[in-house]
């Protein structure tokens, strides 16, 4: 692309000067230099500095102010989407002089495409290309004087860095020759100040910014930010392929680039520095990425300084938290560490920023800043810190590209670059305890209790739950704030995605069996909710193993433990009675019952579970009145239910409205399961498997009632939620295709009847 004129040039000869005569040997003075586009052009100024003409004398173009540029790396990958952007705000801005901030954070590519841009002015022709390091202003303003000088711009001495450098920019805001200003790795914005090339009218001059900075102070002023983030799931794998190729090492057959990708966030920097280990040790992609997502590694082993084979200059963790300190001196003050902290424990998918609004993370951020301050000064205390001020931190790190914060997300508003919250993990030398239960805290702040209405917000919330388990190590454990999990998992079931929820206690079951012993209290909680998440997927040969070998373990262990034998023996049952054993799982049932019974009574919970499964299991075993009778008692149990309460009452009642459908009494089970279903659908959502069944056997009773067509859409209806939520093999699925199998046969005899074949 060719943004300006092209070409280079040397001053015209002068009166009595020979057109033949080398430029550098033509004497200084007023000058006409021949630029396409403006004609012959007079050069001149006078001792104040003025400069009252475009070009100086003797001046050898193109003229190079700064650094060199960048040579392209390995395998560039060109940003097309982010040139777009860029290029659309240039259109924008017509012919007025442009200054493009590119803002984000570290490692995402900002410098490798501002170079591309350099590069590109440099074949186009462009006659001033400045590259110019701007991580401190007194840097600015040499390179600034540097250019001054080699323009020979009148009243230069170099002397006086600044003043020499305001000529340059003076000379920039009316050079008729086209420019282009790079100023590259802004670590303040404000600090900028007057060293930004000018935004006079005219359009021959142009300037690319790059900074991790964000927010009001990058734009304004002729400024026009340009967000970029890492690379897009196409070009990070392209990115992979092209380099491995390159360097003679293609990535193996089926090789799980999209997988290396996604663990390296696709941040550039990173990619570079993976493509590089790979290549220098000679391994494959896959054994890469077993390192990669090894938790006992460290980043700087798995992405070593060696293998900055492309000179980015510094390893992928410090360029990752390059801008903290800076942070950390932001308003207010001393607390974007302890926020950065916080934020990398979160899952990098992202969080609500409502966490920031919550007692526990601003309790969080006072607690870590005051320890500090004892550790200065003995005794010594901060000012309190409110919600605004969490907030407030959490915002500083946004503006420093240190996290990324887009209220327009909802409950994923915040994210954390997930090798970003690596590196900060990492740096957690001491109080990881504190942080993990902080954190925690501040999740269970926002657990609605309404799941279904807030689904959204509960999904994310279970993930960074278990996103916290993940990135705390044995600190959850040892802290207690595993209960985090357990909530998290009863919401995973309830809100009716079975596969999801085995997945969810199978490692939770796996995860707190290695942390705190096979025979711990709260392992065998988790391995018993991994039962009913068995049940409810369906595997239930799987599940009688699992009960058979939690009894065996809550036998060899010391101490009571016969609340949690019953629950296991509960669920044993029910794992029987699902296989087909329905005989053994009567017999089971029956001394659970009796067990809870007289160790707990009779109007405990976990004893009218035991009751209202039992009747359950008596129903198919076609003993409808004993059925009625153990429903009947769980409902008289609990005159005004709550809680788990509230959930077992109706089943108890969807139970006993079965039994009253299958005696006839037609009426008093349709209004039963009418209440049920609307009441099951206001508490777990009207796609819950509970819903589900309650729905089902409404549809039965309308069928029942002859109301065949009716009952016909309804199953339809059911059964294809259930294979969305359930699957086409669930128990739940299969029962219900079954019972629209008979209402069809039914609705066909009805309709022979009717008409007959003659």
């Amino acid at each position: 692309m060719t943004w300006f004129g092209g070409g280079s040039r040397a001053r015209a000869p002068r009166d009595g000067e020979s057109a033949d005569q080398p430029a550098d040997q033509r004497a200084p003075g007023i000058a006409a230099v021949s630029v396409p586009g403006h004609g012959s052009v007079g050069v001149g100024g006078d001792n104040n500095g003025t400069i009252t003409v475009a070009a100086p004398v003797q001046v050898r173009w193109p003229v190079a102010v700064g650094d060199s540029v960048p040579a392209e790396p390995s395998a560039f990958q060109q940003r097309t989407a982010v040139r777009a952007r860029v290029d659309a705000a240039r259109e924008r801005q017509g012919t007025a002089a442009l200054t493009q901030v590119l803002s984000g954070g570290g490692g995402v590519g900002k410098t490798q495409l501002a170079a591309a841009y350099a590069r590109q002015a440099l074949v186009d022709g462009i006659e001033l290309v400045g590259w110019i390091n701007a991580s401190d202003p007194a840097r600015i303003a040499a390179a600034y004087a540097e250019g001054a000088a080699q323009l020979l711009l009148p009243g230069v001495t170099g002397e006086d860095n600044e003043a020499d450098a305001r000529r340059f920019l003076r000379w920039l805001a009316s050079a008729p020759v086209s420019w282009l200003i790079v100023l590259d790795g802004i670590e303040d914005v404000n600090a900028v100040g007057p060293w930004w090339p000018p935004t006079g009218r005219g359009g021959n001059g142009r300037c690319l910014a790059t900074t991790r900075q964000r927010g009001a102070t990058v734009t304004g002023a002729g400024r026009v930010a340009v967000d970029m983030d890492t690379y897009t799931g196409q070009e990070a794998e392209e990115y992979l392929v092209s380099r491995l190729t390159d360097a003679n090492a293609a990535p193996e057959a089926g090789a799980p680039l999209g997988e290396l990708a996604a663990a390296l966030g696709r941040l550039p920097l990173a990619l570079s520095h993976a493509a590089a280990y790979v290549i220098n040790q000679g391994i494959s992609c896959a054994r890469y990425l077993e390192l990669l997502t090894d938790e006992r590694k460290a980043l700087a082993d798995v992405l070593p300084p060696t293998a900055d084979t492309e000179r980015y200059g510094r390893e992928v963790a410090a360029a990752l938290l390059l801008s903290v300190r800076a942070a950390a001196m932001t308003a207010p003050v001393g607390l974007a560490i302890p926020a950065m902290t916080l934020a990398a424990m979160f899952d990098p998918a992202g969080h609500p920023d409502s966490v920031w609004r919550g007692g526990m993370c601003a309790e969080y951020l006072r607690l870590w800043r005051d320890e500090r301050l004892r550790k200065d000064r003995p005794g010594s205390s901060g000012e309190p810190v409110d919600a605004d001020t969490a907030w407030a931190a959490m915002r500083v790190l946004h503006n420093y590209s240190l996290i990324d914060h887009d209220p327009s997300a909802g409950p994923r508003a915040v994210r954390v670059h997930a090798l970003t919250g690596r590196a900060t993990r990492e740096n957690v030398v001491d109080g990881r305890e504190l942080l993990t239960l902080a954190a925690g805290a501040a999740l269970m702040e926002l657990w609605p209790d309404d799941l279904h209405d807030q689904r959204a917000l509960t999904s994310a919330l279970i993930d960074n739950a278990e996103a916290l388990a993940a990135n705390s190590g044995d600190a959850l454990w040892q802290s207690g704030a595993y209960a985090l999990l357990y909530r998290a998992g009863m919401s995973q079931v309830r809100l009716g995605t079975p596969e999801d929820a085995l997945a969810f206690w199978r490692r939770t079951a796996e995860q707190s069996a290695r942390r705190l012993g096979p025979g711990h209290a709260s392992v065998v909680s988790a391995r018993t909710s991994l039962l009913a998440a068995l049940i409810n997927a369906g595997r239930f040969d799987e599940g009688i193993e699992e009960a058979q070998s939690v009894l065996e373990t809550l036998r060899a262990a010391d101490g009571d433990r016969l609340e949690e034998s019953l629950a296991v023996s509960h669920s044993l049952a029910a794992l029987l009675q699902h296989a087909g054993r329905l005989a053994e799982a009567i017999t089971l049932q029956t001394e659970v019952v009796a067990d809870a019974r007289r160790a707990l009574g009779s109007d405990d919970l976990l004893t009218l579970n035991a009751v209202n499964s039992l009747g359950h299991f008596l129903y198919i075993a076609e003993q409808p009145d004993r059925a009625l009778e153990m429903a009947e008692q769980v409902i008289a149990a609990c005159p005004r239910p709550t809680g788990n309460a509230q959930t077992l009452v109706l089943s108890a009642r969807n139970n006993r409205a079965v039994v009253l459908s299958t005696g006839g009494r037609i009426g008093e089970a349709i209004e039963e399961l009418t209440d049920i279903v609307a009441r099951r659908t206001e508490l777990l959502g009207h796609e819950h498997a509970e819903t589900l069944v309650s729905r089902r056997n409404l549809a039965m009773c309308h069928g029942f009632d002859g109301r065949l067509h009716q009952a016909e859409r309804e199953l339809v209806q059911v059964i294809r939620l259930q294979k969305k939520h359930l699957g086409p093999q669930h128990p739940d699925t299969t029962a219900s295709r079954q019972r629209l199998e008979l209402i069809r046969v039914k609705i066909d005899s009805d309709r022979a009847r009717q008409y007959p074949v003659s």
